[in-house]
């Protein structure tokens, strides 16, 4: 509590995770696209919760949330996510994290820099970031504060890119999809390639495709002239869905990544397939929830490997640039640095207007018995008394309140109580405050914000 007895504004998070969590349990967790805008108004209205946004891709779905009161906005959050996909109860503590304060921004932080990727340093995760703020902004679900934890949150991991080794080297899960087929295959110039699936990831399995030399390409999608323009730019073949069970017959490799909610690729599709097939089908499933049926993998001459299967693969494999993650955990530490002191900053920010509210207050009246013994003065001579008093207040006013910005940044808490006490902020003081004052004090004190300290689990 700070010393005006404003309660302080909270970030905390909760969510589900790659590390936390198991993949049949990320599915149970996951939003579809089309369910985000109307998820987010639903968060807003929750107890407790200020600001929301949700991010949600294929290795993670977390909540961020703008509180006045910690525990009501940890409770609204888990009960939320548990209310909105069906969970039991406690299923959050058991598969999932909860962060505050710091703790919170430093963890999305880490995941806008893709150190908390399932393939470290990937790029996909920086966009995912910009499009959860892009659409708690449309949804008018983050406002001042977690409007400025992602800007920055995007601007990390930007800067970790461009600094450091960690990024930029075209590494996904969509590309270790391919190179797991390369393994498994060898040459893919004389294999046929379906690609299932033309969103981001979709495009980067064929980005991956054309550079390991794949030598056919089809690709199928919801619609047919998406796949159309879609295998025009990447030199493959489209086929329409329903053209599906046959053209399972006539290629070598299946990648899929659909924002499908069941699966694409049923157990009894693929019986069918197998059955007609005499040589091996490789289904690699980078979707979440999982685009095959898991039970295709006691099919004969049917090869499944999903996400789980590749974090494996991808441990061994990724070496490229990790040994900068320090250097870009050195940034991460620094940007956290930076808006702990934006957070004082604003703590502050109710102080300074309430102190400006009661200099304007003062003002107002004391020029007003000026007029009065002054007698009948012109409009130009009320403009000119106008605009000196003003100023006077402004700049009188000015030292103080940069200085109390800078303690504030530095943690220095003390002088906030100090400068209300100087001020008569609070006490008897306020008693002689005038009542349009009063209220506008009022006012001020409600949009009181600032930060508090994370507790519970880490991710």
């Amino acid at each position: 509590m700070n010393p005006s007895g404003f309660r302080a504004m909270e970030i905390i998070a909760v969510g589900v995770s790659h590390r936390s969590a198991p993949l049949e349990v990320l599915e149970r967790v996951a939003f579809p696209p089309g369910e985000i805008p109307e998820a987010l108004l639903r968060l807003s209205r929750q107890e407790g919760i200020e600001e929301g946004v949700l991010l949600t891709t294929c290795h993670r779905t977390e909540l961020y949330a703008a509180t006045l009161d910690a525990a009501k906005g940890f409770s609204s959050l888990v009960g939320f996510l548990e209310n909105s996909r069906d969970l039991p109860s406690g299923f959050l503590e058991r598969h999932g994290f909860r962060l505050m304060g710091l703790d919170a921004v430093r963890y999305l932080f880490t995941v806008a820099s893709g150190l908390d990727s399932m393939v470290i340093g990937e790029d996909q995760v920086l966009g995912q970031v910009r499009d959860a703020l892009k659409q708690a902004s449309a949804a008018g679900t983050a406002r001042a504060y977690l409007s400025a934890l992602f800007r920055q949150a995007v601007r990390v991991g930007a800067r970790v890119r461009r600094e450091t080794r960690v990024g930029g080297h075209g590494r996904s899960i969509s590309s270790v999809a391919v190179e797991v087929a390369e393994r498994i295959f060898g040459d893919l110039r004389d294999r046929a390639v379906l690609v299932i699936g033309t969103g981001e990831a979709g495009e980067l399995v064929l980005q991956a495709l054309l550079r390991h030399g794949a030598g056919r390409i089809v690709v199928v999608s919801r619609t047919f002239e998406r796949a159309s323009t879609v295998a025009h730019r990447y030199r493959g073949r489209a086929v329409a869905y329903q053209d599906l069970p046959n053209t399972l017959g006539e290629v070598d490799i299946v990648i899929t990544s659909t924002a499908a909610p069941h699966p694409v690729l049923t157990l009894d599709l693929l019986k069918e397939a197998s059955e007609r097939r005499d040589r091996p089908l490789l289904l690699i499933d980078i979707a979440v929830p999982r685009d095959v049926d898991p039970r295709a993998r006691e099919l004969p001459n049917v090869h499944l490997y999903d996400l789980e299967d590749l974090q494996g693969i991808v441990h061994e494999r990724v070496r490229d640039g990790l040994e900068d993650i320090p250097k870009a955990e050195g940034i991460i530490a620094e940007e956290v640095e930076k808006f702990g002191r934006w957070l004082r900053t604003r703590q502050v920010a109710p102080t300074i207007a309430e102190l400006y509210a009661r200099a304007e207050a003062i003002r107002a009246a004391e020029l007003q018995k000026a007029i009065r013994r002054l007698g009948h003065i012109t409009e130009r001579d009320r403009e000119v008394l106008e605009a000196m008093t003003s100023a006077l207040v402004k700049k009188l006013l000015h030292v103080p309140v940069v200085s109390l910005k800078r303690q504030a940044a530095r943690g220095e808490g003390i002088s906030l109580q100090v400068a209300r006490e100087l001020f008569g902020l609070d006490g008897q003081e306020r008693s002689r405050i005038s009542e349009p004052l009063h209220m506008e004090v009022t006012q001020a004190r409600a949009r009181k914000q600032g930060v508090g300290k994370g507790t519970w689990a880490h991710a």
